[in-house]
């Protein structure tokens, strides 16, 4: 396992970093058909709600104590939760899924998490200035 152990969750310390790490960032768009077969393209940009962060173990497990803190997080009802990640990139974040699983390892536990962010202060240590 590799144990860098840099991103943060609502105060919660990651055992290890996450193997797979997937930010989903689409455009707000809308395509109208016009008179004459032309389209109009209407571009809205994206914003830090488009923000969409997948994050699973890929066999670089996390504690019994880092599963039960998140677990805890994730029982939550309506709450969102500061994060950070090791590029620098910090917001806040709703776990939208949350998937635990003990692994073959003792005490070690597999995970998948889906966060939808709702704000970033910073994006890849820059601060973020977006919508």
């Amino acid at each position: 396992m590799i144990a860098r152990g840099l991103f943060v969750l609502g105060g919660v310390q990651f055992t290890t970093d996450p193997l797979t790490y997937e930010q989903t960032w689409p455009r707000r768009y809308s395509t109208h058909a016009t008179i004459g077969g032309k389209v109009t393209i209407e571009d809205f940009g994206r914003g830090a709600q488009d923000l969409v962060l997948h994050l699973a173990d890929d066999g670089n497990f996390i504690d019994e104590t880092c599963a039960a803190a998140l677990d805890g997080l994730f029982a939550q009802r309506g709450m969102t939760f500061e994060f950070s990640d090791w590029y620098g990139t910090t917001g806040t974040a709703f776990i939208t899924e949350f998937e635990l699983a003990e692994s073959h390892l003792r005490g070690w536990y597999a995970y998948d998490m889906t966060l939808a962010v709702r704000t970033l202060t910073a994006l890849r240590g820059a601060p973020y200035t977006g919508a």
